[in-house]
C-alpha cells in the first residue's frame, strides 16, 4: 500500500515499481539515523519486508543526477500527471469532453495505474518516475499540464558519478527527435534507428515504444567500454539508466538480429486454406509482427517484431503449433540483481 508507506515514512519523495511488480524502491529525504529508527518500527508491524539499499557502488536513481526539479509522489504514493481540459465559451463543456476523449485515446498504451476525472481536468496516476517523465513529454505536445508535486534535489555529499564496468551491458533510454524518423512506419523506424545506433557500438537489444510512449526506445549496448557515451547527434536524446532502474516488464530477454528485429521462423501446414492463413496473419499482427519475409521454400517464412515480449507471446500460441514457429533470436541471459541490502540495525 503506497499510501500507507507515505504516511508511515517521513520525507518520501520517490516510489518506483521494481522487479516483477511485487517490490517498491523508495527515495526518502530524511537523515539516515532517523530513517533507520522509522524502518525498525515498521518491521515490527510485519506489513512489509524492508531493507536499506547500499548505493556506494551504484544508485538506482542516478539518472536524476543534475536535475533541478523532479516529480514527487502524492499522498497516495503515485506520481500525478494533471492534464487541464478547460475550454472557453458556451460550448466549453463539449470542448472539454472532446479533449478528454482525445486524451484517453492518446494514453491507451501508457502504463496508467488510475485515471481520475475532475471538473476541467483529468489526473493520471503512474507508479514509476520515468513513466511520469516520458508521459509528461508526450502529453505536453497537445495538452497543458499542471505541476503540483515536485522536489528540489539537495547537493550530494559525494557528487562523483559511478562509471559502468567495462564490457558490461549498458542500458539507455532513447528518444527520437528527428521529424523524418518519427514519421516512418514502425518497421522502417526500427531498422533506421538500429542502423544509426549501431554506428556507436554493438546494439544487443532495441525495444520499441518504451513505457508505451511513441518514439521512445530502450537500447542495450554491449562492450561500449568503461566511460564511452554513444555520440548520436541531435536527432536523438539519450539517457543512461541502470538495468534495475526499470521493472522487469520493460527489460527484453532476447537479442535483436542484424537488422534490429526480434525474429521467428515458421512453416505453413500443407493444404492450408485461405481463411486460416488470413486469420494467422491477423493474429500475428495483433501479437506485434511488423514484418513478414518468405523463406527458402514456398511454405516457409519468418516474422519480425520490435519488442522482445512478443516472442514469448508467440511461443505460447498453442493454436498454431502446426505452423512450427521457432524463435530465431538469441536468449540473452540476465545476471541476478544485487541490490547489496544491508541490515537496518547494526
Amino acid at each position: 500500500d503506497r499510501a500507507k508507506l507515505v504516511r508511515s515514512i517521513p520525507g518520501v519523495v520517490l516510489i518506483n515499481t521494481a522487479l516483477k511488480g511485487d517490490c517498491l524502491v523508495l527515495g526518502v529525504d530524511i537523515e539516515e539515523h532517523l530513517l533507520v529508527t522509522v524502518l525498525t518500527q515498521m518491521e515490527e508491524l510485519k506489513s512489509w519486508t524492508i531493507s536499506c539499499v547500499d548505493t556506494t557502488d551504484r544508485d538506482t536513481f542516478s539518472y536524476l543526477a543534475g536535475w533541478k526539479l523532479i516529480p514527487r509522489v502524492d499522498k497516495s504514493g503515485m506520481y500525478q500527471l494533471i492534464v487541464s481540459l478547460k475550454g472557453q465559451g458556451w460550448r466549453s463543456r463539449d470542448a472539454e469532453m472532446n479533449k478528454r476523449n482525445q486524451l484517453l485515446e492518446m494514453v491507451k498504451d501508457f502504463n496508467i495505474g488510475k485515471i481520475v476525472h475532475g471538473e476541467g481536468e483529468t489526473i493520471l496516476l503512474v507508479g514509476h518516475v520515468l513513466e511520469c517523465v516520458a508521459y509528461s513529454d508526450c502529453l505536453r505536445n497537445l495538452f497543458s499540464l499542471e505541476r503540483r508535486h515536485t522536489w528540489q534535489p539537495k547537493p550530494a555529499s559525494n557528487s562523483e558519478l559511478i562509471q559502468p564496468v567495462p564490457d558490461q551491458e549498458r542500458h539507455f533510454w532513447l528518444k527520437v527527435k528527428c521529424p523524418e524518423l518519427r514519421n516512418l512506419s514502425t518497421a522502417h523506424k526500427q531498422y533506421s534507428v538500429f542502423h544509426q545506433l549501431s554506428t556507436a557500438g554493438k546494439v544487443l537489444q532495441l525495444e520499441h515504444q518504451l513505457f508505451g510512449a511513441e518514439d521512445n526506445y530502450l537500447v542495450v549496448y554491449s562492450g561500449l567500454g568503461d566511460n564511452k557515451v554513444p555520440i548520436l547527434g541531435q536527432q536523438f536524446c539519450l539517457m543512461e539508466i541502470w538495468r534495475d532502474s526499470l521493472p522487469d516488464v520493460y527489460i527484453p530477454t532476447y537479442g535483436v538480429d542484424i537488422w534490429g528485429f526480434y525474429s521467428v521462423s515458421g512453416q505453413f501446414p500443407a493444404d492450408l486454406g485461405d481463411e486460416t492463413r488470413n486469420k494467422f496473419a491477423e493474429d500475428m499482427k495483433t501479437s506485434g509482427a511488423v514484418g513478414f519475409r518468405s523463406g527458402e521454400s514456398e511454405e516457409s517464412f519468418s516474422l519480425h517484431f520490435v519488442n522482445s515480449r512478443c516472442l514469448e507471446q508467440i511461443s505460447r500460441c498453442a493454436q498454431y503449433n502446426n505452423f512450427r514457429l521457432t524463435i530465431l533470436s538469441s536468449l540473452v541471459r540476465k545476471a541476478s540483481l544485487d541490490r547489496k541490502l544491508r541490515k537496518l540495525v547494526p
